[in-house]
């Protein structure tokens, strides 16, 4: 049987995040020498190759920790409540949706195809948001399922969030409504909106980071069940 720390997958989530959009930015900056238009965007640094490919490869990895994470997250709480609720099992969907929009943004770069590559960026956000406010929610109906200044953090995290996430929404609508008089190039948009996502994309990331205090002592056990003698001599005879 295979025991892994539980927090194993909130540091691989959180390292190679990190280190995909590290290397992106720079080498988007010094290799492709992007410095205007849509450089500043998050989608941007993983848009043209070698950077595509990076994204690619290190952000699957970290998206697929996410619902690992969530349900250890369901687990946990399932136990310290002593039941099951809508709340917390809505929260590992969820979970699960937002890591399929990560999967998504990875696979498909907007040079790729742009429609295809936001509607999963918008799954992602929209989802990993949504599951912050559910954890926040949970910590107040099973408030002995986390500690203190983990409760604390998600709400300081969610209000962050929030205000990125509606801030983003309002300067998107505005910036179509008023398409005629300010283009693709026009730097106090693009700034505005980058620096909103990249906010956006850093707080409801960092909502996995407040799980470390209670994953602490928790692991994940992995064995393989229904295997007889019987059925091993069968398969070493059959060979």
């Amino acid at each position: 049987m295979v025991s892994i720390p539980a927090n194993l997958f909130i540091t691989v989530n959180a390292v190679l995040t990190v280190l995909t959009f590290l290397v992106s930015y720079i080498l988007t900056y010094a290799v492709l020498e992007l410095e205007s238009y849509p450089y500043y965007y998050i989608s941007s640094s993983i848009n043209n190759t070698p950077t595509s490919n990076i994204g690619a490869l290190l952000l699957s990895p970290a998206a697929i920790c996410v619902p690992c994470i969530a349900y250890v997250r369901y687990s946990h709480v399932n136990f310290v409540a002593g039941r099951k609720s809508a709340a917390n099992r809505n929260a590992l969907i969820v979970a699960i949706l937002s890591c399929i929009g990560g999967l998504g943004v990875a696979a498909f770069p907007a040079s790729a195809d742009f429609m295809t590559h936001i509607v999963f960026a918008g799954l992602f956000f929209v989802m990993a948001w949504v599951y912050l406010v559910i954890n926040v929610y949970i910590d107040r109906k099973v408030p002995e399922a986390a500690v203190q200044v983990s409760k604390l953090l998600r709400i300081v995290i969610v209000t962050l969030s929030g205000g990125f996430f509606f801030s983003l929404i309002a300067l998107w609508w505005f910036r179509l409504r008023e398409v005629e008089r300010y283009d693709d190039s026009d730097y106090p948009f693009v700034a505005a909106l980058s620096y909103l996502e990249i906010g956006l994309c850093a707080t409801v990331l960092s909502v996995y980071l407040t799980f470390l205090f209670e994953f602490k002592h928790l692991r994940i056990s992995l064995k393989v069940t229904g295997l007889t003698k019987n059925e091993t001599r069968k398969d070493g005879e059959a060979q």
